[in-house]
């Protein structure tokens, strides 16, 4: 069952573009860390009292740890009506109402009824948030002119502004656009679908290259299929479906303390050897840092492997973080699992030289 606190709005710490707040709360004397999305509630200023959802903090999570805020009891009505009439997160006491891209009423539904195909975009399939930034890197090294859109899946965090990550990307341009699809939301066009999503990226943001991938945190049980990791393998069977040229980053890592996760993540073998175990290789790939071929292949056959050039990611992510672009995995920084984030450069590299093949 989840839990709830009262308290008191110390201060607001942030207010980002999109109005997500955030906030330090006195809970019966102990100052708490919480997020407002102004989705759900009304904006808070110090001394206003509100109700936290406290469920994961008293968990003990790591993502998504946070206090979050359910209602501000200083406003006795509140309304963010989107102006369209697709639910997300339906039949729950937070769904909400989005503009869905697809919808009758949107200025995109004729586009959208049209869309068949990604005409041989590249859409570089991602398991984790944290490879978003790197992959990023590789792409802008190759083509700094490309539009890169992405398209985030509901396998982890629903909202896209409790990303840091998405909200610095978009102040500084790096992305054309955020699609959330299915019960995701929070982008800068929403999909009931992760194939409208994709096609929205294309057919909507004019995107010449897509990443897509999941949020914010991930789920997992230690068991092959308990894990929101296998998007993965959705992501990549959706994009070949609809003629997109598949690109996976593969997770590696060298410094995860648990054995599953050391060299290729054992969430590959999953995604890609059951989940997306039809694969067509004239169109669809996973991408390896150079050295590394033969292990991923043993691992997630019957995929075809292509090396990618990683560069200097280590590099390029600390110019990103220098203007509010921040990147860790797991807890760890760039120097820390340094194979992590080369491997996600490398098939933002190998994508990029996809472009001229289009």
């Amino acid at each position: 069952m989840p839990t709830f606190r009262t308290g008191t709005v110390v201060d607001v710490t942030s207010t980002s573009r999109s109005g997500v707040q955030e906030l330090r709360v006195d809970v019966e004397g102990a100052v708490r860390k919480a997020v407002l999305f102004p989705r759900w509630a009304a904006p808070a200023k110090s001394g206003d009292r509100v109700l936290l959802n406290t469920t994961a903090v008293e968990l003990d999570l790591g993502t998504g740890g946070v206090d979050f805020v359910v209602w501000n009891h200083e406003v006795d009505a509140y309304e963010s009506a989107s102006g369209g009439h697709i639910m997300k997160l339906r039949y729950t006491p937070a769904q909400c109402d989005v503009l869905a891209v697809e919808s009758p009423e949107s200025p995109h539904h004729l586009a959208m009824a049209q869309a068949r195909t990604l005409g041989s975009a590249p859409v570089v399939a991602t398991s984790l948030h944290s490879q978003l930034v790197p992959v990023l890197c590789g792409l802008r090294r190759i083509a700094p002119q490309a539009r890169v859109a992405y398209v985030m899946t509901d396998g982890a965090a629903l909202e896209a502004g409790f990303s840091h990550t998405l909200r610095a990307l978009r102040e500084q341009e790096w992305l054309c656009g955020v699609v959330t699809s299915g019960h995701a939301v929070g982008g800068d066009l929403e999909s009931v679908t992760l194939h409208s999503g994709l096609l929205a990226a294309t057919h909507v943001l004019h995107a010449d290259i897509v990443i897509a991938g999941i949020g914010p945190g991930v789920v997992g049980t230690a068991t092959p299929y308990g894990t929101t990791a296998l998007d993965l393998g959705t992501i990549a069977l959706t994009s070949q479906a609809l003629g997109g040229r598949t690109v996976v980053s593969v997770r590696l890592s060298e410094a995860d303390p648990r054995p599953r996760h050391r060299g290729v993540s054992h969430h590959m073998a999953a995604a890609l050897g059951w989940v997306a175990a039809a694969v067509d290789p004239s169109t669809s790939c996973v991408v390896a840092p150079p050295g590394w071929s033969d292990a991923i292949a043993d691992a997630i056959r019957p995929w075809p492997v292509r090396e990618g050039e990683p560069g200097d990611v280590l590099t390029e992510l600390a110019e990103a973080a220098s203007v509010g672009i921040g990147v860790s995995h797991m807890g760890r920084s760039p120097q820390e699992d340094p194979l992590f984030f080369q491997a996600a450069a490398a098939a933002g590299s190998y994508a990029a030289g996809l472009l001229s093949a289009v």
